[in-house]
């Protein structure tokens, strides 16, 4: 079904062509699932838009969603020296430990590390995530943002979750998408946006470092 929405309501309303791949053991792809093989499937990609196909990186948005995320960091860190138009992480996850308790450094065992990453990222970044994830906690978003060097105006939605932001909050969702993949913003333009049901409101900086450092401080080990 999520396929389906990027392939048709996406795809339309945005006006971009989209290619979609499975991981390794996962859908129609063969193989084994692992850390190692979602990275490789990553990089495997995007060898072939930009070296097979020949698609400018000045012309690519790299889009992960959840695990997505770990691959789509770690594709944009490996090819950090191309100019890639821009990245999307929507509901990004810091590690999977850390989906349980916030650890102040990535134990051994660990995968899917973003948090050690984030920092290598050089294109600009928008990143999307519902306060009520079930799924990847809301303070992993939060705590992505401020490692991220050129992180542009994140969408922030109250209420949402981590499998209805494109059905329930897609009038949200898909506008923001689609000024950033058309209209970037400059890293000094940033600024906190929160969606409040149908209405919109702007945090100040001051009051997201608050609540970024309630939610994190509240889970540290």
């Amino acid at each position: 079904m999520l396929a389906r929405w990027f392939e048709l309501r996406f795809s339309e309303y945005m006006q971009v062509n989209v290619l979609l791949y499975d991981y390794s053991g996962y859908g129609l792809s063969t193989g084994s699932p692992s850390e190692e093989n979602v990275y490789a499937d990553a990089e495997a990609v995007y060898l072939y838009v930009t070296k097979t196909m020949g698609i400018d990186p000045k012309n690519l948005i790299l889009f992960g969603r959840s695990l997505g995320t770990a691959a789509t960091v770690h594709m944009a860190v490996t090819f950090r020296d191309d100019p890639i138009r821009g990245i999307v992480l929507q509901t990004p996850l810091l590690s999977i430990y850390r989906i349980s308790f916030n650890f102040r450094f990535t134990l051994p065992g660990d995968m899917f590390a973003s948090i050690d990453k984030a920092r290598l990222i050089q294109a600009p970044t928008l990143v999307i995530h519902g306060s009520n994830d079930e799924v990847v906690p809301f303070w992993h978003g939060l705590r992505i943002i401020t490692l991220i060097p050129n992180i542009v105006k994140p969408l922030l939605i109250e209420g949402a979750g981590h499998n209805n932001l494109e059905t329930e909050y897609e009038t949200l969702v898909l506008p923001r998408l689609k000024d950033f993949f058309w209209d970037h913003q400059e890293p000094d333009e940033v600024k906190i946006e929160t969606a409040i049901d149908d209405t919109k409101s702007i945090v100040s900086e001051s009051s997201y470092q608050s609540l970024h450092k309630a939610s994190v401080d509240s889970r540290h080990i």
